[in-house]
């Protein structure tokens, strides 16, 4: 079984999911062996595809996460007359010694048996509406339930659904960006780097050697007429 990952210093205030979409009626806490596994044990129940857990969490290895703590765990009941629930979650990722958390809830796939978010697809209202059915941001995480889909425990469409969810803590390791080299490091301030090209001396400036007086870029010149001029001076 892996290693549990450990619980942050300090842990991020659990929050209680909101019902945007459809109406309360009921709830019965779940026993604690129905409920999402925690530590080394996430993996035996709970199920998240390394999609859905970076559109949560951000940057992290998504095949190593667990669920870390585990918040009110319900099966509640809804009245819905447009087909669906909305419940959603207000919480924002943080990063604590290398594991970043965050508070999300999951909800039971009637068939395929596992905790999982509910991401898969869209939900279509009873009057035609489409919505995701999962939609992430950095301060809220929203779950939408179709009135007889997967997440509906009794599997009719009938006004009711039937659902368990569970508000959990999730943690998973985060994986620092890649940054590509963008040059040559930066040269020590104690070393002056070498230049490209010798630099021109300015006019009238004198070096070592020979001093002609005259700026050096006339030198060239000078010694290239000189033999013109003898030319000229033979009868």
């Amino acid at each position: 079984m892996p290693t549990a990952i450990p619980q942050p210093t300090q842990p991020p205030t659990e929050p209680q999911p909101l019902v945007i979409e459809g109406v309360k009626q009921g709830e019965t806490p779940l026993d604690p062996e129905d409920a999402p596994q925690t530590g080394g044990a996430t993996g035996t129940n709970v199920a998240i595809p390394p999609e859905v857990l970076r559109a949560i969490l951000g940057n992290v290895d998504a095949e190593h996460f667990q669920v870390v703590s585990l918040g009110d765990a319900l099966e509640t009941v809804f009245s819905t007359g447009s087909g669906m629930v909305e419940l959603r979650v207000v919480s924002e990722p943080t990063l604590q010694g290398g594991v970043i958390y965050r508070w999300t809830l999951l909800a039971w796939n009637n068939k395929t048996s596992r905790w999982e978010v509910a991401a898969s697809g869209e939900i279509v209202t009873a009057s035609g509406r489409r919505a995701a059915a999962f939609e992430a941001t950095a301060t809220t995480l929203t779950t939408r339930l179709q009135d007889g889909g997967s997440f509906d425990l009794d599997g009719v469409v009938n006004g009711v659904v039937r659902a368990r969810t569970a508000t959990t803590l999730l943690g998973a390791p985060g994986m620092a960006p890649t940054v590509a080299p963008t040059g040559s490091p930066a040269p020590s301030p104690s070393v002056v780097p070498p230049t490209a090209t010798p630099s021109v001396p300015s006019v009238g400036s004198s070096g070592g050697g020979c001093n002609s007086g005259l700026p050096g870029f006339l030198l060239p010149t000078l010694l290239l007429g000189t033999p013109l001029l003898l030319l000229r001076k033979r009868p």
